[in-house]
């Protein structure tokens, strides 16, 4: 099981119905833009890489917006893992 250690710096939690919803802030959305930008991806190559949309990829950049648990956890996933 992965651990979320961005969880608590990254991100407010909050419930919508039964499903846990993450509001993205701004050291998300840099951290997002940083790796990108060093492994040199355009939008949507990471679009593609991640399986997210274009909408939601902008909302992440852009710091505002909400995104689903499986979102974080795909954003998260990659921001930890090593760049190759």
């Amino acid at each position: 099981m992965l651990l979320y250690p961005y969880k608590l710096s990254f991100m407010k939690v909050y419930m919508k119905g039964e499903r846990k919803m993450f509001v993205v802030n701004e050291r998300l959305s840099i951290a997002v833009r940083k790796k990108r930008a060093v492994i040199d991806l355009t939008k949507s190559e990471l679009c593609e890489l991640l399986n997210l949309s274009t909408v939601t990829l902008r909302k992440i950049e852009s710091g505002k917006g909400k995104i689903n648990k499986k979102t974080y956890k795909k954003i998260v996933e990659w921001l930890i893992t090593e760049f190759n």
